[in-house]
Formats: structure tokens, sequence, C-alpha cells
């Protein structure tokens, strides 16, 4: 098993923190409906996530192989709490010098607006107590943007065209 492998994915494909993934318990995880119930201590919420492919296949090889309650623990039994300068160099042995844990979730965000989910889905995935933490994470470029406004006024401008419209243009 590739720990650090496992916990940089888990923390890409879900956006969850750093300390809600160090400290996930087996009994938050169900295999068969490939759910995890992510509590988040900083909001005192709990999320539903439903996992990616690749995060199934994590947690069943995982699963196999568990020692205990938690998804990731130390040689002693508990959660394991990787620590930021453990981040650090496994990011710099990436390649990855200027990222952290909290970089993932940045990701995160980042893939899912960019992809299509609406501001408010992404704050719920994250389980942000207010719209505007999730504003910071929305780091939408420009560029697509534009493209997409576009093709939204063109599909509209077509069909709403009247036939004398489309005949002064043409």
């Amino acid at each position: 098993m590739n720990d650090m492998y496992d916990f940089f994915v888990l923390l890409l494909d879900t956006g969850g923190r750093h300390g809600e993934i160090c400290t996930l318990e087996w009994s938050r995880i169900n295999l068969e409906e490939r759910t995890i119930s992510l509590w988040r201590p900083k909001v005192k919420n709990e999320s539903i996530l439903f996992m990616t492919d690749r995060v199934y296949d994590i947690l069943c090889n995982r699963f196999k192989n568990k020692l205990n309650q938690f998804v990731f623990n130390n040689r002693t039994g508990e959660a394991k709490g990787y620590t930021p300068t453990t981040l650090r160099k496994a990011f710099k042995r990436a390649g990855l010098s200027d990222c952290s844990a909290h970089t993932l979730r940045h990701t995160h965000a980042s893939r899912l607006i960019q992809n299509g989910l609406s501001i408010y889905e992404v704050k719920e995935m994250l389980g942000h107590a207010d719209i505007r933490t999730t504003m910071r994470y929305a780091h939408i470029e420009q560029r697509s943007i534009s493209i997409k406004a576009r093709e939204v006024i063109n599909r509209l401008n077509k069909e709403n065209a009247k036939p004398e419209l489309r005949l002064i243009n043409n």
C-alpha cells in the first residue's frame, strides 16, 4: 500500500480537509453504496460524498488490509497525522514545490466549477457554511468563462431568433 498516494487521491477526489481524511474511520465508509459520511469538525456538519472510481478502488484495497477503525493509521494504530513537513517532502518529490494538502482541496473545487457545477453546489460538496468561503476556492479561468458565455448566448440567439431576423443577418 502506498499511504501517501492513497491519502493524496482521497484529498483530491473528495475535497476533504487534511484533518478530515487523516481521522476518517471505517464506520463512515459504505463500500456497498460507495459513500463516505465525512464529518467536518471545523464547521460541525456532515457531508455524504459519493466515491469516485479511484477512491472506491483505494478504499476496497485498504479495507482488505485494515488494522483498526482508521482508514489511515500510524504504527500504534491511531489516526495517522501527516505532518506539514511530511506532506511538503512528498510534494517536492513529485516536483510540486509550491503545494500543500489544502492545494488539493482548492484543485478539487476548481475542477468542479470549471466542469459545470455551480458555486452553490461546490459549497455543499466542501461543507462550507458561507458561500464567500467557497468563492475563494473558485479559481475560475476568465477565458473559459468567456467561451462558455459566448456558447450560451449563441445558443439562446439561435433558439429565439425570428425568421426575419435570420434573413437580415445572412
